[in-house]
């Protein structure tokens, strides 16, 4: 499963390693910015429920400083990593879709997809995959976006899944943009993302994908070989 450790760049950083989950003598008016912290100093105790009761915390306090509003944000995506680990995946989606309502990083997205995946239903299984191929358009190489949708190829009906034709068209045009504006190794990635989430659409980029790969390694591109119709790519 993809990891579920609180949210990540690009996100705030979390605390540094000596701050406590208790309450100090400046916490006499505590902030949401300064219950966040404690609330992941708690998470990475394994001190779950006390996680999940700061963070809520943090979330209920009403104004505050633009600080604030950027500590309470990170609070609700990393309440739903906090709920993962509680074995409440339904409340979890609910709180990555809340925080995805104002910023959709990929880590989050993939959080997302991680909460869909522990729910049962075909439903849920289209849901996180909807939620990779976003990742995926966000940012190509994100590790937990392609560690769950490892784990949604292996799930029954998961293979047969593919992007709708908007978003999978967003993703071809976003890949060859790069690739017209030089930028080879961001065109690669998006190209191994498309292979992932379309292998047969992937199959029609093959001679321009060699010819990026030559002008990164100076080589004469391969000769493409005929790739049978319906043939799946390699998702490793």
């Amino acid at each position: 499963m993809a990891n579920d450790e609180p949210a990540s760049a690009p996100m705030p950083p979390p605390p540094p390693p000596e701050v406590e989950d208790v309450p100090t003598d400046d916490d006499s008016a505590p902030t949401a910015t300064s219950l966040e912290r404690r609330a992941t100093a708690a998470f990475r105790k394994g001190r779950f429920s006390r996680a999940h009761d700061l963070y809520t915390a943090a979330l209920e306090l009403e104004g505050g400083s633009a600080e604030d509003a950027a500590a309470k944000w990170l609070a609700l995506g990393n309440r739903a990593a906090c709920l993962l680990r509680l074995e409440r995946p339904r409340e979890a989606e609910a709180d990555c879709r809340e925080a995805l309502k104002q910023r959709a990083p990929a880590n989050l997205l993939a959080l997302c997809a991680v909460a869909c995946m522990r729910q049962p239903g075909e439903a849920h299984l289209m849901a996180a995959f909807a939620c990779c191929v976003e990742a995926l358009y966000v940012e190509p190489q994100n590790a937990a976006a392609r560690r769950v949708l490892a784990d949604v190829r292996k799930a029954p009906g998961g293979r047969l899944l593919r992007p709708e034709d908007a978003a999978r068209e967003r993703l071809e045009q976003r890949m060859l943009r790069r690739g017209e504006s030089g930028r080879i190794g961001y065109a690669l990635a998006y190209f191994d993302a498309l292979e992932r989430l379309a292998p047969e659409d992937a199959v029609a980029h093959l001679r321009v994908q060699s010819c990026w790969r030559s002008a990164l390694t100076g080589r004469i591109p391969e000769p493409i070989q005929a790739v049978p119709t319906g043939a799946p790519a390699s998702l490793d």
